[in-house]
């Protein structure tokens, strides 16, 4: 069985990510502009979150490494 296998399971036609795998997310919230960077980070956003911050929220973004 593959590793991607393993980190699902078949229930009621559908898949679902195991529970091992959901309690090693966590759920914050987090402000782009003014709170520091979390590291050893995968993040997912919205794609087009850049539109949302306005000309200054925009200008510090493009200034990170």
């Amino acid at each position: 069985m593959g590793e991607n296998c393993q980190k699902k399971k078949r229930e009621n036609n559908a898949y679902h990510i195991r529970k091992s795998v959901r309690d090693m997310v966590v759920y914050t919230i987090q402000n782009v502009i003014e709170d520091p960077p979390f590291s050893k980070l995968d993040l997912i956003s919205c794609r087009n979150l850049l539109i949302y911050l306005g000309r200054d929220g925009q200008m510090f973004r493009n200034s990170w490494p």
